[in-house]
Order: structure tokens, then C-alpha cells, then sequence
């Protein structure tokens, strides 16, 4: 029941009695008993401030219920959080029931993201991982849970340089599929193009070149030219595509089957006296004088003014031979005009032949021959 309050005078002054003043005093303090109890219907509201609330008083048991707004099958109420701030339109300052929701769920203060930039109202809520998110939840028990990395969800985007070590890659993985000549034309070492007009090339171990702080550096090495050849050259060296010293760069095998022949005229022969039997990286030769060839190459054997020299021979009649030298002797150098002319965008090259070889130049016997063999170098 509510409050109720008696009060009971202390003095009654009964008739045919004098009031005296002790009589006074008394009925001056009367008694007063208070019974029943407050209730709720009792109480105006916001009249219980924080300082009339005794510590510890409130209870798990006097909180309220959240409205539930995730899985059905949670009856129980469970994971409810008190909030404060306007989470659902509730005066700042004031608290609000926060409940997870669904299973993995995690609190997070939410916020929107646009061009790099957050921005939000530092509402905590609620939230699950996206479909976009490289993570998920897998397991859980009563003290922890496993938050891994999606299969497949590591793109190449995500990866540092250098972030894969070799305790990283598995044996025998790494196929012919996975190499690029470089990865293009920019890659430290790399030889790709945006199109097919360059040399192929080969992946080799440079010796001179150092990587973390050891010799034998990976790189990509490819010929400039045709006929090249890959050699080494000496130790601690990288391997060379080159014209190796005793590999020829061109060679020739020719028959003056027509036009003027003997074999001391000095009469010129045409390129068309003569059929190439073999010829490799030479276009055609000619007589140019006695015992005098010009022989011409493609543009890409060799560059104007390189030094080249012959090795071969001619035959007269087949009881005659005569050998080959690039340019024409000379006292002073041994051999003189031995170097790549370029005539008409045409690359040259002179050849003398020598029947007899005197101690000087001028002393030295030139003839012509029938059949030609050359090997250039």
C-alpha cells in the first residue's frame, strides 16, 4: 500500500483540568508514525538522481531487454551492450541497448569512406565482414576465434616487393609458364618489347653482378646480330653472344663459270660470272683486278669500318692455289684496306689472293683463281 502518516497529539487536556505549562510543552511535540511503502506510482518522474543510487545497486537483473533484430533462434536475448549516444534517435548522453545480431559479427565504430576519406557519426554498431573482404571467421570456442585469409583472396596488388622469399616458393614450381623475358621493356634486365622485332634471348647467371651481398646475379642476355654465338670468355665473366675469334661470321663457296677468265687477267669479272655454291651472310663477289675480289655482305654482318680478316684459298685449273688475304698486304702493318667499306648502303669488303709471297709487298704475286673457298672472321 502507499505511505500513510499518523499523527498523535502528546497531550489530550482533559476537561475540569487547569493547563499548565508543562501541558503546553507537551502538546507542542506530538507523535508522528509514517507505514506502507513507495511505489513506482508514487514517484515523479526524474526525481531519483544519480546521487540517491547506492553503488552496485543496479543489478543484471534490473536492466532491460533488447529488441531482437538478428537470428530468430536467439530467444535468450543475449550479446546486448549499453551504448551511449544517439543510436536510434535517443538523447546524446543517454544510453541504448546494442545487440550483435548475427553470429561473427564484430562492434566497429561505423563510418562511410568516399576517395580516401572516412567520415561518420561515432555510432558503434554492429557489423558483419563485406563479401569484398579478404578475411573470414572460421572457428571459435569460449576464449578465442580464427580470423584467416580467404582462399584465393591474395592478389598480385597486395604483394611488397621482395615479400616472397625462397623458403616461400615450393620445389620445382616455378615452370617455363612463369617466366617472362623481363616482365617488359622497363624490367631490371628485361629484353621484352611491345612487339617480335628484337633477338631472343637467354636467362644466364652473371658472375660480376652481386645481389644481397653475393655474386651470380640473374639477367636476361640476347645476340645483337645474326650468327652470333654464345661463348665465355673468362672466368668471373658473364657468358657472350659474340663473333667468337675462330667461328666465322660469313663464308662463301664460289665458281666463275662465265665472263673472263685466266688466271693473271686483269679484266673484271661481273657478279654474274660467278655462282654462289654456298654463301653464307656474303650477297655476292666480284673481280674487281688482278687477283683482286670485292665481296659484299648483308647490313647486319658487320658495321662500316670493322677490321675483318679471311681465311681460304682459290684454285686454278686444279693444279694451282692461291691464298686469301683481307685487303692487301703491306710492309709496315702485315695488311692494309682490311676493314668494312660501305658503298650505296651495301657493306664491302676487299680480297686479294697471293700466288707467291716475297718479303715485301711489292715483291708478292697476286693471281686469280677458278673456284673460291672464304671464311670471314
Amino acid at each position: 500500500m502507499p505511505l500513510s502518516v499518523n499523527v498523535e497529539a502528546s497531550e489530550t487536556f482533559p476537561a475540569n483540568e487547569a493547563v499548565t505549562l508543562p501541558k503546553l510543552r507537551k502538546a507542542a511535540k506530538p507523535s508522528v508514525a509514517i507505514s506502507g511503502t513507495v511505489g513506482a506510482i508514487d514517484l515523479a518522474s526524474n526525481s531519483i538522481s544519480t546521487a540517491k543510487l547506492e553503488d552496485g545497486c543496479v543489478t543484471a537483473a534490473k536492466m532491460g531487454n533488447a529488441a531482437i533484430d538478428g537470428d530468430s533462434d536467439n530467444t535468450n536475448k543475449r550479446g546486448v551492450l549499453l551504448v551511449s549516444g544517439v543510436q536510434s534517435g535517443t538523447t546524446t548522453g543517454q544510453f541504448e541497448e546494442l545487440y550483435a545480431g548475427e553470429v561473427n559479427q564484430f562492434l566497429i565504430g561505423s563510418g562511410t569512406v568516399s576517395e580516401g576519406v572516412w567520415s561518420g557519426d561515432y555510432n558503434l554498431k554492429s557489423k558483419a565482414l563485406g563479401s569484398g573482404s579478404s578475411l573470414e571467421v572460421t572457428s571459435q570456442n569460449n576464449t578465442s576465434f580464427d580470423l584467416v585469409i580467404k582462399d584465393g583472396a591474395i592478389v598480385q596488388d597486395m604483394m611488397g616487393t621482395g615479400s616472397v622469399g625462397k623458403a616461400q616458393i615450393r620445389d620445382n614450381n616455378i615452370t617455363l609458364s612463369k617466366i617472362t623475358a623481363g616482365g617488359g621493356i622497363s624490367a631490371d634486365g628485361g629484353i621484352a618489347e611491345n612487339d617480335a622485332t628484337f633477338w631472343g634471348g637467354i636467362i644466364q647467371i652473371n658472375p660480376a653482378l652481386t645481389v644481397g651481398g653475393y655474386h651470380g646475379k640473374v639477367v636476361t642476355l640476347q645476340p645483337t646480330k645474326r650468327n652470333q654465338v654464345l661463348y665465355a670468355d673468362e672466368i668471373g665473366k658473364s657468358f657472350i653472344f659474340g663473333d667468337h675469334p675462330q667461328v666465322p661470321r660469313a663464308s662463301i663457296t664460289a665458281w666463275q663459270t662465265s665472263g673472263t677468265y685466266s688466271n693473271d687477267t686483269a679484266t673484271a669479272a661481273a657478279t654474274g660470272d660467278f655462282k654462289l655454291i654456298r654463301a653464307n651472310n656474303v650477297t655476292s663477289i666480284e673481280r674487281t683486278a688482278k687477283g683482286t675480289y670485292k665481296v659484299k655482305f648483308p647490313a647486319d654482318v658487320y658495321a662500316t669500318g670493322d677490321t675483318v680478316h679471311v681465311s681460304g684459298w682459290t684454285d686454278h685449273d686444279g693444279d694451282e692455289t692461291y691464298h686469301a688475304v683481307a685487303g692487301v698486304l703491306d710492309d709496315t702493318a702485315g695488311l692494309t684496306n682490311n676493314t668494312v667499306t660501305t658503298t650505296n648502303d651495301v657493306q664491302e669488303l676487299i680480297v686479294t689472293f697471293y700466288s707467291h709471297f716475297a718479303a715485301t709487298a711489292a715483291g708478292s704475286d697476286k693471281n686469280n683463281g677458278r673456284f673460291i673457298e672464304l671464311a670471314f672472321y
